[in-house]
C-alpha cells in the first residue's frame, strides 16, 4: 500500500480474529518502530511482545478490571505489545526540567506510530490502550523498575469481512491549521 492509502485507512481496531500473527511479521512491526528517530538518538524505548495465550489472559484480566473496564475487549487481542520508556536518560531528564516537557513520550510517539503504520501496510490492526491499570501490568510482566510503562498496543488480525465504523469525523483543516500569526 502507498503511505496515503495506509494513513487513511489506518483505524483502531477492538474486534480480533483468531489467528495470530507470526513472530517474523511481529518483529516486523517492532523494527519500523526501532528505526524511528529519537530525540539526541537516544531511543528510550522497550517493546514487551506477549503473544502467550495464559500470560496474555492473566495481563489482560489484571489489568482491564474495575475502573478500567471500558478496555476489557483487549481480553480477545491476540498480541499485546507493551510500551516501556528508559527514563533515566539524562537528556530526557534535562529536557524535562528545561522544556516541562517529557520528550521520551514524544519519542515513543513517532516509534510506536511507525510500529502501528507497519501492522497496517501488513493486514493486521491494532489500537493504542492507555486506560489499563498500569500497576497490576506491570506486575503480571515483571517489568523492570527502571522503565515507565507508558502503553499497551492491542495487535492482531480483523475478523473476516470487518468494515471499519464510520462515524468518527475529522475536523477540517481549517479547524486546525493556521499559518504565521493568522487569526
Amino acid at each position: 500500500m502507498e503511505l496515503k492509502q495506509i494513513l487513511d485507512k489506518r483505524r483502531s481496531l477492538r474486534v480480533y480474529d483468531t489467528r495470530i500473527p507470526d513472530r517474523e511479521t511481529l518483529l516486523s512491526c517492532i523494527e519500523a518502530a526501532r528505526i524511528s528517530p529519537s530525540g539526541e538518538n537516544v531511543q528510550p524505548w522497550r517493546f514487551c511482545v506477549i503473544d502467550e495465550p495464559g500470560l496474555l489472559g492473566e495481563l489482560t484480566e489484571a489489568c482491564t478490571g474495575g475502573i478500567y473496564l471500558p478496555t476489557k475487549f483487549i481480553r480477545k487481542a491476540p498480541v499485546i505489545i507493551a510500551v516501556t520508556a528508559k527514563t533515566d536518560i539524562m537528556v530526557n531528564k534535562i529536557g524535562t526540567f528545561l522544556q516541562g516537557t517529557q520528550f521520551y513520550l514524544l519519542d515513543l510517539g513517532i516509534a510506536c506510530q511507525q510500529l502501528v503504520l507497519r501492522a497496517e501496510d501488513l493486514g493486521l490492526g491494532t489500537c493504542y490502550i492507555g486506560w489499563f491499570h498500569v500497576e497490576k501490568a506491570r506486575k503480571v510482566l515483571d517489568l523492570p523498575k527502571k522503565e515507565k510503562l507508558v502503553c499497551l498496543i492491542s495487535l492482531g488480525y480483523p475478523p473476516p469481512g470487518y468494515k471499519s465504523p464510520e462515524g468518527h469525523k475529522r475536523k477540517a483543516l481549517d479547524e486546525i491549521v493556521r499559518f504565521n500569526r493568522e487569526d
